[in-house]
This record gives C-alpha cells, sequence and structure tokens, in this order.
C-alpha cells in the first residue's frame, strides 16, 4: 500500500514537471542588447522553416562531397563556407571529412523533378528533440562558374536551419539581374571573383545558434516576443496589405 501511494505520487510529480515544461514561455533573454532591430526582424523572416518551427543543430557539424562532377573548385568553396560558419555557430565545430558526414553535398541530376529549381537542401530533424540529424544538398550540374559558388553558398543557409523570406524565392535564372548573394537571393554582384555572407545573414545565423533558442519553438511566440519591445516588421505589413 506504502508503495503504491509513492508510485502515485511520483507519478503526480512527474506529470506536473511536464505540464510545467510544456506550457513554460520560451525565454528570449539572450537576445535584446545584442543584435539590432533591423536583425531581429529579419530573423522572423528566415528563422523558421517547417511548419514555422526553428530547427538547429545541437552537436559538431561533418561536411562531406557527395556524388557528381566535383571540383577542386567546389571543395574550396566548401571549405571557405565552412570558415565563415564556424565563429557563427558557436560552440558547435563544423569540419569537412572524408567520410560520409552530416551534411552532403551533390553535384547530380537525380533530383531534377523540380522543375526549375537549380539547388535545393532536405533535412531531417529527430521527432523527439526536433534539432537537425541530416542534411543534403543537391547543386544541378549544368549550374556552372561563379554561379554555382553562390548556389551553394545559398543552400549552406538552409543547412544550417535557415528559410527564404516569404514570397522572396525565385527558381533560378527567372531573372539575371545584379544582386549580392542572401538568402534573399541566388543571384551574385557581377565584378566579383568570390562571396561573403552579408552582416544580416551572419547575425541569423548567430541567433539561431544562440543557447536561448531552441529547436521546434513555433514562430508566432518569437512574434509575441518582438511585439512586446514595440518591434514591428512594417515591410512585410506593408506588402500584405498590398496583396489585399
Amino acid at each position: 500500500m506504502i508503495n503504491y501511494r509513492i508510485t502515485c505520487i511520483l507519478i503526480a510529480l512527474l506529470l506536473l514537471v511536464c505540464t510545467a515544461c510544456e506550457t513554460r514561455e520560451p525565454a528570449f533573454t539572450c537576445l535584446p542588447g545584442k543584435y539590432s532591430k533591423e536583425e531581429l526582424i529579419f530573423f522572423s523572416r528566415v528563422g523558421f522553416r517547417k511548419h514555422k518551427t526553428l530547427a538547429k543543430w545541437n552537436s559538431n557539424i561533418t561536411v562531406s562531397m557527395g556524388k557528381g562532377d566535383i571540383t577542386r573548385r567546389d571543395i574550396l568553396t566548401v571549405d571557405s563556407i565552412i570558415l565563415e560558419l564556424a565563429p557563427l555557430i558557436k560552440p558547435l565545430e563544423i569540419s569537412r571529412v572524408p567520410e560520409e558526414g552530416d551534411i552532403i553535398v551533390n553535384f547530380t541530376a537525380e533530383k531534377e523533378d523540380r522543375i526549375g529549381i537549380s539547388a535545393f537542401t532536405e533535412t531531417d530533424q529527430s521527432p523527439l528533440t526536433k534539432y537537425l540529424t541530416s542534411a543534403k544538398i543537391y547543386v544541378r550540374p549544368t549550374i556552372k562558374g561563379r554561379r554555382r559558388q553562390a548556389v551553394l553558398r545559398h543552400e549552406f543557409l538552409h543547412a544550417m536551419g535557415l528559410a527564404h523570406p516569404v514570397g522572396s524565392f525565385e527558381p533560378m535564372g527567372s531573372r539575371l539581374e545584379s544582386r549580392v548573394v542572401t538568402l534573399d537571393n541566388l543571384y551574385p554582384e557581377y565584378g566579383e571573383e568570390d562571396y561573403l555572407y552579408t552582416d544580416m545573414d551572419k547575425a541569423a545565423v548567430r541567433m539561431l545558434y544562440e543557447e536561448c533558442l531552441s529547436p521546434g519553438w513555433h514562430k508566432s511566440i518569437y512574434v509575441a516576443f518582438l511585439k512586446g519591445r514595440n518591434i514591428e516588421d512594417k515591410e512585410r505589413a506593408r506588402r500584405a496589405l498590398n496583396d489585399h
């Protein structure tokens, strides 16, 4: 009888703990004062992927070259991307390995069923923790030269957990204007030999990997956090108004 009561008490306490975990409001305590208003707003556009939830890695990341005609330039591009991302995701580490990695970069036509898409990234998440567990980047082999480098840099941002701003994605080749490589855009700025991520993109990656942000958190909670600090995405509101 005593053991039964003890068991019931333990179960009740466990249920209370679980309920508290589920109802606890996410604390974005690491963000105020560390990021500008513009950076906080930009993250609301790109920081939430599938089902409008956060997705990120929680362990060291390995990168490997997969299938396709891989050039020396491709390897150098991947290595330079890794160097840029490394300080943004600390304390996690990211490195290229000869064996199969967590992120695999492919230059093949096997996924060309997606008409009009020059490249895309598939990611897997743990159903329990919501952390990213693997990613595969596919770049069409017909993409060559400097555009190939720009596309690859773009896809790596998705592999890290970031998304396109709503309504900004256009298939490669839909227009060939001179542009900077960012999450908003796949097109490079002509006249440059190498590309670097913009400060805004770097801030988005760094913010995603802050310890106070957890995978699975819904975008609506983050937007409520911004509103509580009187931060509003006026540009997006204006676009929504024009669409109607």
